[in-house]
């Protein structure tokens, strides 16, 4: 944007810029512009408090986790899960379908953080951060209806095998950690765009789930969740997937005002 300073048609030469209040605009118009700018190109760098090589240590932490966590699907272990077999594997789960997007977000992370390339840093932090933002809302949202599930119908209706036992670190996984790591890395690698098209995508991601869910009970003759066999077909699973895919995109707008704020106080602060 391009300010022109012109003189008054008085034929006195005053420069505007001298006075106090010219100056005190043009401060504001930059701060302006700074704070609008930091908004649109955050997805170009990593600005965090913690530093980049702070949230590299999160990131990496945390996709260990999650690495471990997901290969052990792989085990002897896990094979008397009845998600180990039937059309869809684990990711008929939206805990774990959920859980697998935020693997990969964590993975083009790191990468981000630890790029020496300017071109490549600033598309791997596009990638970053558009994933971060869409998959904020339905790590929190996984947690939410996990716990208000069960506490309102037991674990039987909550997973199909609901009454194997499983590990006590599985379940804390892939229900609470989940949620604890999406928030960090807004903290820690802010700001976070929650950009239009994060958005786009974050209903785009849940909108695939509600497809795959429906492809997956066809040709295993019933959903993976008990509370969705018992709702009467098709009222009950469209009100389920309606109030789902609202509950996901709030979480999203939550997030974007929690960016907002955060972003606001760091310019005032500088």
């Amino acid at each position: 944007m391009a300010i022109e300073f012109r003189q008054r048609p008085t034929g006195h030469s005053t420069d505007d810029t001298d006075s106090p209040a010219a100056s005190s605009a043009a401060v504001a118009v930059d701060r302006s512009v700074a704070v609008a700018e930091s908004c649109s190109q955050s997805t170009a760098s990593v600005s965090t408090s913690l530093g980049q090589e702070g949230a590299f240590v999160v990131h990496a932490f945390a996709l260990l986790c999650y690495v471990r966590v997901w290969l052990w699907h792989l085990t002897p272990a896990a094979q008397l899960l009845p998600g180990s077999t039937g059309f869809g594997w684990f990711f008929r789960y939206l805990t774990f379908y959920s859980f697998s997007w935020q693997m990969l977000q964590l993975f083009i992370a790191c990468l981000a953080d630890i790029s020496k390339d300017p071109h490549n840093s600033r598309m791997l932090n596009i990638w970053a951060d558009d994933l971060s933002c869409a998959l904020f809302g339905m790590a929190n949202s996984v947690t939410a209806m996990f716990y208000l599930i069960d506490a309102t119908t037991g674990k039987d209706s909550l997973v199909e095998g609901g009454e194997i036992d499983r590990p006590p670190w599985l379940g804390f996984s892939v229900h609470v950690f989940n949620t604890i790591v999406a928030w960090a890395d807004i903290f820690c690698a802010h700001p976070r765009s929650f950009s239009k098209r994060s958005g786009r995508l974050s209903v785009g991601i849940i909108a695939f789930y509600t497809v795959w869910i429906l492809i997956c009970s066809h040709f295993n003759g019933a959903f993976p969740y008990p509370i969705l066999n018992k709702l009467p077909w098709p009222a009950g699973f469209i009100g389920m997937a309606t109030t789902s895919i609202v509950l996901f995109y709030l979480m999203f707008l939550a997030g974007r005002q929690l960016c907002k704020r955060l972003l606001l106080k760091r310019s005032k602060v500088e």
